[in-house]
This record gives structure tokens, sequence and C-alpha cells, in this order.
């Protein structure tokens, strides 16, 4: 290939890179703001409506000490209490700390 058809083809993968992207973004706007994964064809544009973060030990205050105890590890001079385990254990929820921002994964199968 020679320098000028390197360059003609650098130029137009640039030029297409960039329609792409702002094509990619418009469908992840459309998704997230679906809220649910698209499949059409052999592309899918996978939804994640983000991570949650859980506040256990909030879920846990004002539990009595043996209903701590199980869940208590003992080094001294302090203690520390396993608050995600005793949630578990104990069959309680905890509250929302907080919510992860949405994002979408596109994706295709290429034919076999």
């Amino acid at each position: 290939m020679d320098i000028t058809t390197l360059t003609t083809k650098i130029i137009e993968w640039r030029t297409l890179r960039m329609q792409l992207d702002v094509l990619e973004a418009e469908i992840k706007e459309a998704v997230v703001a679906a809220g649910k994964t698209q499949k059409i064809g052999d592309v899918k544009a996978s939804y994640s409506k983000g991570r949650k973060t859980y506040d256990y030990e909030a879920a846990c205050k004002g539990l009595p000490p043996e209903v701590l105890k199980p869940y208590t590890e003992i080094i001294p001079p302090q203690f520390k209490v396993d608050y995600t385990a005793l949630c578990k254990g104990e069959g309680i929820e905890a509250p929302v700390r907080s919510q992860g921002t949405p994002s979408v994964k596109l994706t295709f199968e290429v034919a076999k």
C-alpha cells in the first residue's frame, strides 16, 4: 500500500470512528432511558442499573448484644462486628447507601 492510499484510509477510519462514537452514545442514552437490555438481530445493548451499596451497620443499630455476639471478633483492645454477615444471617434488610450510575455495553455476535 502506498502512502497516499494509507493516508486516505486513515482519514476515512477517523471519520467513521467519530460517526460511530456519536451513534454509540445515542444508542446508550436510549437504552438507559428504556431501562432494559435491548437485542436486535446479532447486536445486544446490555443495560446495567449500576451497583448498589448497602449500609449494613445502620441496619444493625440498637440490636441487643446477644444478637451481635456471634458476629463479633474481639481483637484487644477493640472489637469488630461483621455487619454484613449479621444482616444476612439474621435476615435483616439493610438500607441502600448509594446507587451506581447506569451503563450500557454494546456487543455483537459474529456469524460462524
